[in-house]
């Protein structure tokens, strides 16, 4: 499931809106209807970043943004 999409573990999946929905939002967490856990891993930053940025799901700005959004608790990173 490396195709950007919120999975909830233990549950279903529900699919983030484009740019994490930061155009209209302040935070991803007024953008979910639930507790969901986010899985992201270098390659989906490096593919939706730099080889799908004509797809613009998510950019560089995007993933800076949700790395800073004090809703979005990181449990683990390697990044």
């Amino acid at each position: 499931m490396n195709r950007g999409d919120i999975v909830k573990l233990g549950g279903n999946e529900t699919v983030l809106p484009d740019h994490f929905n930061y155009q209209n939002k302040d935070y991803i967490y007024d953008s979910l209807n639930e507790r969901s856990y986010l899985v992201f891993s270098k390659l989906s930053n490096l593919l939706y970043s730099e080889i799908w940025t004509k797809v613009s799901r998510f950019n560089d700005k995007d993933f800076q943004r949700l790395n800073e959004d004090k809703t979005a608790i990181k449990i683990y990173s390697n990044l």
